[in-house]
């Protein structure tokens, strides 16, 4: 794509951030305070001034669910990113999505139902994610990075969106994965499991957040 179609990237982006808006009443979240040194951040990716807001909800079976938008003033929406995290209780899966687009591309397309109760994801989110997947060959593939190793699925998507049928592809791709998220979590009731479980589950969120710390470099950029 040339330079003169990133408008039409910031289009399809505002599309899945009004599907995420779109879940968080659907859920029924609750907005939650985030710190300052985290809300807003400002500063330049590579020359292009740019402005990330975070904002932070919980209800259901979400003990969180993060949500960061960045923006350039001239070109609008440059990413969306979720992170939904369960309460270690429910067994339910880490949701997990990350829409970026430079240079007239969506340069980064990201989506997983990361495994938390093993026996719960295979049952629930495996078929799906396969599905999903597939249909993700369409798009632009991308090398799965390093730090997913243990924490994300084997079906996660890692991929790029060069032209406007890919970026409208992906735009279902991530319509289908938070109607899916909407489902599990609002049928979610509180599962009959040990302590021991629980605690598996409780150590299993808190490495897919390790890995996420290591990842995560947009306020360093900044």
């Amino acid at each position: 794509m040339s330079p003169s179609t990133e408008p039409a990237i910031s289009h399809y982006l505002e599309q899945i951030a009004a599907r995420v808006e779109q879940s968080i009443q659907t859920l029924g979240l609750s907005s939650v305070p985030v710190p300052d040194a985290f809300s807003t951040a400002t500063g330049e990716i590579a020359g292009t001034p740019v402005k990330m807001e975070s904002f932070r909800y919980t209800g259901n079976a979400f003990d969180t669910y993060t949500v960061a938008y960045l923006r350039n003033p001239a070109q609008g929406l440059l990413s969306v990113t979720v992170s939904g995290i369960p309460r270690a209780e429910s067994g339910l899966p880490i949701l997990g999505l990350d829409y970026v687009g430079f240079r007239g591309a969506l340069s980064l397309v990201a989506l997983d139902l990361c495994p938390v109760h093993e026996t719960y994801w295979a049952s629930h989110c495996e078929a799906f994610l396969k599905d999903l997947y597939e249909h993700a060959q369409q798009l632009v593939q991308r090398k799965v990075p390093g730090f997913t190793q243990g924490v994300f699925s084997a079906s996660a998507i890692f991929a790029a969106a060069t032209n406007s049928h890919q970026c409208q592809q992906s735009t279902h791709l991530a319509e289908r994965l938070l109607s899916h998220a909407e489902s599990l979590f609002l049928a979610a009731n509180e599962c009959a499991l040990d302590a021991e479980q629980i605690e598996r589950n409780r150590e299993q969120i808190q490495q897919w957040k390790r890995a996420m710390r290591t990842n995560k470099k947009e306020h360093s950029a900044l």
